[in-house]
């Protein structure tokens, strides 16, 4: 019908009667998931049309056979895109800093004890960096917790853009971060924690016409047999109370 062809134009290159699984092998590039709702393992299917995607939810029905009608099936496709938008929304609201657009500390710790596990059961290298920005309350105070948030903002986007995209990384509270790098010893943790600090301190953070010096501390703790996320954690603590005792703007490892 008018409808069915206004989302998948490509109906009306086949005749009424062509298999859909011969359809479906010819367009997989504009839709997907009809396998599924043929198979009845799922009940939506994703259309694409240049760039705009459209989510449909699928009620499928039985047409049983008469003297008259060979019988088949019945489809009826709901538009629930705005739906599925809000949802996959929410879902990401819930696991994200609104601030700094990465990971919330709940996600963070249910992220990084998955990543322990592993790590442990296959006995792989794993490394967590705690930092967090030095004088942060100065600067609030003397610039504004706007400031202050632009600095959070910007010492974010520097250090995505110098970690891999393996690596977790999530805001613990307030100015402090965490780093879960995979795969990765105390010493390499050390030498990307450096990039990090020499990137902080040589950035130019200019706020409302000012330009505020920012530095951070950092603490490394390395993984070690019977470890659990806490012990982690509490080492890494440790040896930022470290840096941060010895002067502030350097890193310590435990």
């Amino acid at each position: 019908n008018a409808s069915t062809r206004k989302f998948f134009p490509f109906i009306a290159l086949y005749k009424i009667g062509t298999p859909l699984k011969d359809i479906i092998s010819k367009h997989r590039d504009e839709v997907s998931g009809i396998e599924g709702v043929v198979k009845g393992g799922s009940d939506l299917i994703i259309v694409r049309k240049g760039n705009d995607e459209r989510s449909f939810r699928v009620f499928g029905d039985t047409l049983e056979s008469t003297g008259y009608f060979a019988g088949g099936k019945i489809y009826i496709l709901s538009d629930v895109t705005e739906q599925v938008r809000l949802n996959e929304k929410l879902s990401l609201m819930a696991i994200t800093d609104p601030l700094t657009g990465i990971f919330n500390r709940r996600k963070l710790i249910e992220s990084a004890r998955s990543e322990l596990l592993r790590a442990q059961r296959y006995e792989r290298n794993l490394s967590l960096v705690f930092f967090d920005i030095d004088h942060f309350k100065k600067i609030n105070d003397t610039h504004g917790h706007q400031a202050g948030d632009f600095i959070l903002q910007k010492s974010t986007e520097i250090c995505r853009n110098i970690i891999r995209e393996i690596d977790i990384f999530g805001r613990y509270g307030g100015e402090e971060f965490v780093l879960l790098l995979l795969e990765t010893s105390p010493h390499d943790a050390f030498t990307l924690s450096e990039k990090i600090r020499n990137a902080f301190e040589d950035f130019a953070y200019i706020y409302n016409s000012q330009l505020i010096p920012v530095t951070a501390s950092f603490g490394i703790s390395g993984l070690r047999k019977g470890d659990t996320l806490d012990d982690l954690l509490h080492r890494a603590d440790e040896a930022l109370y470290m840096a941060k005792e010895n002067g502030r703007n350097m890193i310590c490892s435990m």
